[in-house]
Parts: structure tokens; C-alpha cells; sequence
């Protein structure tokens, strides 16, 4: 029983951090430390087709960067494709999300082996993100759903994350809760290193590339309309994530909207390079979460565990 108890925790576990990599990069962080408008509502009906952005001409490309992150935030959702690339391998997810209200989707991912190996898993994963909570199917085989009473998912409340994790699960669920996909173009912005690189189509659309170096000592926000509290809060951000450097690509198509963008992070735990690519904007989003009788609280299971049950 013991083992079992065990092997199911650790499950939890895996899940938690699988969850909360993939929501923050399809979202990129934190938009309340950065500072752009923040828009109401779950998630979106429809907006207005976006009027073309100015041209990167006649601005700086920080100020340009700065009009496509109000653009883009303001849409509050899209379809992304994700790749992520770290120590413990590569893995994907896709899916509709919206950002009004913090962050809400349904992601399938594909874990990497080195993953799926140690799980026992067929690879495949499924996260619901609603406002206050995620949801994270593992498709374990049933020798394991057995063992964890025949329910597939897994629940994490995100105040219950910054009780578990302490100051990283607080600073990762707070990212959830207030998540939009232009994070990164404010921490370039912020870098005060943005250069334009030039045309560069993504798919067959036309874009722009933009690229900046990120040393975290060195963020200025020059060239942009941020505030030094927001280039500190960024700056605050990044370091609860571990990061040190990073380099970030994004490219913006002739509305002014995000096709594409790729950060490359050092952090405490390694190099983690992310790719994210966004689509339909404005699509309709529904998250529906799995009936409480099919779902297990990973947050006891966690904490009974930290209790030496």
C-alpha cells in the first residue's frame, strides 16, 4: 500500500511540473509585471479584426514591440503549438487558450521518453488550465489508474501550489493566474537590446523578426515606455524562474499581431529552449474540468508525502 501511495505521489508530482512548464510557456509569465493592458473576461467572443500596427519605420523597434504586445494581449486568445526542449528531453502541446481572466485551455502534449519511461506512460497527456486550478491527465496504463482508484486526472489548485512549493509555486501559479503570450515581448522590450532583423516569413505569412539579448543585470527598458518599476518587477520575475540569460526571437506579422516567438533561457537547472507559434486569434475557447468523481487532489497526495504517510 505503501508503494502504491508512493508511485501515485510521484505521479502527482511529475504532473505538476509538466503542467505548470507548459502553461507558462504558452503564455510566456507574468503580464501584471509587465505592465500592458490587462483585458476582462473568460474567454474571447470574437474581437474586431486588428487595424494594422504602425510601421517599424517610424519607431523604435522597442516602441514597435511595445504596440504589438497591446495588439496581441488584446485579442485574449489563440490557438498555440508549442515545442519545449530541456534536460530531461523534448515535448510538444497544442490547443486553444484564452487569456482574459488568467490563463484557460485544453493542451494535449507529447512527453519526451526519457519522461515517459520512468511513468510507464504511452507518451500522450492532456492539461485543462482554468482560473484557479489545472488539470492534468497522465494516460497512465490501467495498472496504474487501478491504483489510483480509476481516476484519470489530477487536480492542483493554485493556492495550494504555494503552499506545497513555497515562493516557486507561488511565483509559477501567480504566472498562470495573470498569463498572457506577450511576456516575452515585454522582457525584450525590457532588455533594452532589441534589434530588428528583418522580413521573415512564418508558414508562408509575412512577418518581421525581431530578436534581443537578455542579461538580467543589464535590463534598461531603453527605448521603450516601460517604467524602471516594471523593468525591476520583470527582472524579479525571471530571477524566482531561475533564469539568468536568455536570447528571445519573436516575429509579428503585417497586423501587428505575434506569429511566433522562441526563447532561449540559462536557469539555475540547466539550458531550456521554447518555441511557441499562435494562430486564430480571437478563437472561442472551452475548458471544460473532469467530474470531481474522476478526479484525485494532488495536492494531498503531495502534502501526505511531505507528512511522511
Amino acid at each position: 500500500m505503501t508503494g502504491t501511495r508512493t508511485r501515485t505521489r510521484t505521479l502527482a508530482a511529475t504532473a505538476v511540473v509538466i503542467a505548470l512548464a507548459t502553461g507558462t510557456a504558452a503564455c510566456g509569465g507574468d503580464k501584471s509585471a509587465a505592465g500592458h493592458p490587462q483585458a476582462q473576461g473568460g474567454a474571447a467572443s470574437s474581437p474586431a479584426a486588428p487595424a494594422p500596427a504602425r510601421s517599424p519605420i517610424s519607431v523604435t523597434p522597442a516602441g514597435f514591440l511595445q504596440q504589438v504586445a497591446q495588439k496581441t494581449g488584446g485579442q485574449k486568445s489563440a490557438k498555440v503549438t508549442e515545442d519545449i526542449r530541456a534536460a530531461t528531453g523534448e515535448f510538444s502541446a497544442q490547443g486553444p487558450i484564452s487569456w482574459g481572466g488568467g490563463l484557460t485551455g485544453d493542451l494535449t502534449m507529447q512527453l519526451p521518453s526519457a519522461v515517459t519511461g520512468k511513468l510507464g506512460t504511452d507518451g500522450a497527456a492532456e492539461v485543462i488550465y482554468q482560473s484557479d486550478a489545472m488539470y492534468v491527465n497522465l494516460h497512465v496504463p490501467q495498472a496504474t489508474l487501478d491504483q489510483m482508484g480509476g481516476k484519470h486526472w489530477f487536480k492542483y489548485s493554485y493556492a495550494d501550489l504555494a503552499k506545497l512549493m513555497g515562493p516557486a509555486g507561488g511565483s509559477l501559479s501567480n504566472s498562470l493566474k495573470n498569463a498572457d503570450p506577450v511576456t516575452a515581448v515585454q522582457t525584450m522590450i525590457a532588455s533594452g537590446q532589441v534589434t530588428e532583423v528583418g522580413k521573415d516569413p512564418v508558414n508562408g505569412t509575412p512577418a518581421t523578426h525581431y530578436a534581443a539579448d537578455l542579461d538580467l543585470d543589464q535590463m534598461s527598458g531603453a527605448g521603450s515606455a516601460l517604467t524602471q518599476d516594471q523593468v525591476s518587477a520583470l527582472r524579479q520575475q525571471l530571477k524566482s524562474q531561475g533564469v539568468t540569460k536568455a536570447h528571445y526571437d519573436v516575429w509579428v506579422d503585417d497586423q501587428g499581431l505575434l506569429l511566433k516567438q522562441e526563447a532561449k533561457s540559462d536557469t539555475a537547472n540547466g539550458s531550456i529552449d521554447i518555441t511557441s507559434s499562435y494562430a486564430d486569434y480571437g478563437v472561442q475557447v472551452t475548458a471544460t474540468p473532469p467530474p470531481a468523481a474522476d478526479t484525485l487532489d494532488a495536492a494531498q497526495l503531495m502534502g501526505q508525502g511531505q507528512a511522511g504517510s
